[in-house]
């Protein structure tokens, strides 16, 4: 290739011969690698002067460089990725680098030429979006989604980043950043936005003119947003139940969307897990709280855990007054029994029913063990229920579906 077209090529080309010694370098390559022509020209790969990384951060010694293998092997090396230190600037270039070795009649290889691109900023940003999906692997609920939002703005320097849960026709956000700071939930409407390519397709990116792409859509003249990327997150069942997106307000470069896609897998897979577990937990929270019974869990130490609304309202307190407490705070004369009925329930490790009288109200409580060491409480408190003292327990166990668990006692 002639030389004055390697001097304007926007791709480093060095050229080693059969020794590693740098006999030619392009401007391009004097710039990426930060020296002058003069510096780089009759160095080796084996130079001291090297401070050279692989991606993981371990040292890559000059033999391990392209060119030297390339030279070495008589074969072309393709796709190395080197952090290179620059003195001058002090700090580190990624690159990534082919070297294509150049043969005699025997074929030993007498040169090899090296070309290589800047990926600094694709490295960067992959290299702090893994780690913050462990730092927010040890977050949960509503803490999780606002951390998640926040960091990927830091990391992608994007204007929004939004999670939502898919509502009927609209998204409801979780989490909203914008602009470097949190930002109030809102209803979005899923018609004729690009959210909705995402739910449909699984993934959906607009790297520019977003706008004249959706101009159905209001929000997107509100937030001046110009690119867009967006993720479905999906339950175990593979439906959609929320999307993931970031939303700029200038165009996305075309190399930073193909290595924000992967990341955003991660984050996205970790976000849909903790949004069905909160989905299950309110249907849940729904359906005891609507339960025409008193009902609660504890742990293997006696503490509650859960307590739904009608038994906290029996006793006169609210569900969150009662977390973590013990019985003995909340019965008095009664204690004991109720206490002898948890011990058997764990001693014995299968489901028990009673005839019990907290605060003076007869009731039929079934307790039963859960598998993480502690038990649950049910009591549907009918006189009539309770006045059955002359049926059969077993019979009444058996009619409830009841039998042996071998794990922690639970009463509900």
């Amino acid at each position: 290739m002639p030389q004055k077209i390697l001097e304007r090529l926007q791709v480093g080309v060095v050229v080693q011969n059969a020794q590693s010694e740098i006999v030619y370098v392009n401007p391009k390559a004097c710039e990426l690698l930060g020296l002058t022509a003069d510096q780089l020209l009759g160095k080796t790969s084996l130079d001291p002067s090297w401070n050279v990384i692989h991606q993981d951060g371990r040292p890559m010694p000059g033999a391990e460089h392209p060119v030297s293998t390339a030279i070495r092997t008589g074969q072309p090396v393709k796709g190395v990725v080197m952090g290179v230190y620059r003195p001058q600037t002090r700090d580190r270039v990624w690159i990534l680098v082919d070297a294509l070795p150049e043969l005699d009649g025997e074929g030993h290889a007498i040169q090899a030429t090296a070309t290589f691109t800047d990926i600094t900023a694709q490295v960067q940003l992959e290299q702090s979006l893994q780690g913050l999906v462990v730092e927010t692997g040890a977050v949960s609920g509503e803490g999780f989604f606002a951390a998640l939002v926040q960091q990927v703005a830091a990391v992608t320097g994007v204007s929004h980043v939004v999670l939502a849960r898919k509502q009927g026709p609209n998204l409801n956000t979780l989490a909203v950043w914008a602009d470097g700071r949190p930002h109030p939930n809102l209803c979005y409407e899923l018609a004729g936005s690009p959210c909705a390519e995402a739910l449909q397709h699984g993934f959906y990116q607009c790297h520019d003119r977003l706008q004249e792409t959706f101009p159905e859509d209001a929000l997107l003249v509100e937030l001046r947003s110009q690119s867009y990327v967006g993720i479905a997150l999906r339950d175990r069942r593979g439906e959609a139940i929320g999307n993931l997106c970031l939303l700029h307000r200038e165009a996305l470069a075309t190399h930073l969307l193909s290595h924000i896609e992967p990341v955003l897998q991660l984050f996205a897979q970790r976000a849909a897990v903790e949004l069905e577990r909160q989905l299950l937990e309110q249907r849940f929270q729904t359906f005891m709280d609507n339960l025409p019974a008193l009902a609660y869990f504890k742990d293997a130490e006696g503490r509650v855990q859960f307590v739904n609304r009608y038994c906290a309202q029996a006793l006169g307190h609210t569900p969150e007054s009662m977390v973590g407490k013990r019985c003995e705070d909340f019965f008095g004369e009664e204690l004991e029994d109720l206490a002898a009925h948890d011990r058997l329930v764990l001693a014995t490790q299968q489901a028990h029913i009673f005839e019990e009288t907290p605060l003076g109200i007869p009731c039929l409580a079934v307790k039963f063990p859960m598998p993480d060491g502690g038990w649950g409480h049910f009591d549907r408190h009918s006189r009539s229920q309770a006045g059955g003292a002359s049926v059969a327990r077993e019979r009444r166990t058996a009619a409830l579906g009841l039998g042996t668990h071998p794990h922690r006692q639970l009463g509900i």
